[in-house]
């Protein structure tokens, strides 16, 4: 082949590859949007977001240690959060992973985690208001761990009591045997035993009409601490 030919024929030899090339491209993108899915479904975040009582004095401070003991019981009940924020400084927003969590959530937001035992003279039924004026014994302050137990369908809950708890239960007991122990959570009466005799332990029982599902939420909010203040919830998808 002569070389003027050659100079002729690589202009077309460009040309062709260039078509080639961008012929190439396009199947590539169009490939990629045919392949088939793998079964995984991207969903958006779904956002939580959490307001103070409109009854409660509020501070930023409160807030803070607020969204960081709701961080605590998400992360004990193993929900998956992107993302907690404290909004204007009295707004908490939760970003969640699935929609599922929804509810745990809010259960967990929306309910301060108070246990108290409280001496009485009488018992009181189990669902009762626990009255104003109490003689506190015992408070989340003296629990240093809670599980849950399980024989067969009843639900209970083991309390492990500080030192100065311990100390604080055997002090009453020894001093009021025949009157009643009476425990409640968020204002409710969960039991109200009667005192036996002087009970000098760190580890106690507490039983009542538990769910498994509210028997799990009581040992969260026992393990992360108790809400400073009372929240309402709200969501959105």
């Amino acid at each position: 082949m002569k070389p003027n030919q050659i100079l002729r024929i690589r202009p077309l030899l460009y040309v062709l590859a260039f078509l080639i090339l961008t012929a190439t491209r396009c199947r590539s993108v169009t490939d990629v949007s045919q392949q088939p899915t793998t079964g995984v479904t991207f969903q958006p975040a779904v956002l939580v977001t959490f307001v103070p009582d409109a009854s409660e004095g509020v501070t930023e401070e409160a807030m803070v240690i607020a969204r960081d003991v709701l961080l605590k019981r998400l992360e004990l009940a193993g929900i998956k959060v992107v993302k907690a924020t404290l909004v204007d400084s009295f707004t908490i927003q939760v970003e969640l992973m699935q929609a599922s969590d929804i509810p745990t959530t809010v259960q967990l937001g929306t309910t301060e985690g108070r246990l108290i035992f409280f001496g009485s003279s009488s018992s009181f039924l189990e669902g009762e208001l626990a009255p104003s004026n109490l003689n506190i014994i015992l408070s989340n302050e003296d629990i240093s761990g809670a599980q849950l137990l399980q024989q067969g369908e009843q639900i209970q809950i083991g309390l492990d009591l500080t030192a100065t708890g311990g100390s604080k239960l055997a002090e009453f007991t020894k001093t009021h045997i025949g009157e009643y122990m009476v425990v409640a959570y968020d204002g409710k009466v969960i039991m109200s035993p009667q005192i036996p005799t002087e009970i000098r332990d760190t580890h106690v029982i507490i039983s009542g009409s538990f769910t498994l599902e509210s028997g799990k939420v009581l040992v969260i909010q026992l393990g992360s601490g108790r809400l400073p203040i009372k929240l309402n919830a709200v969501y959105k998808p």
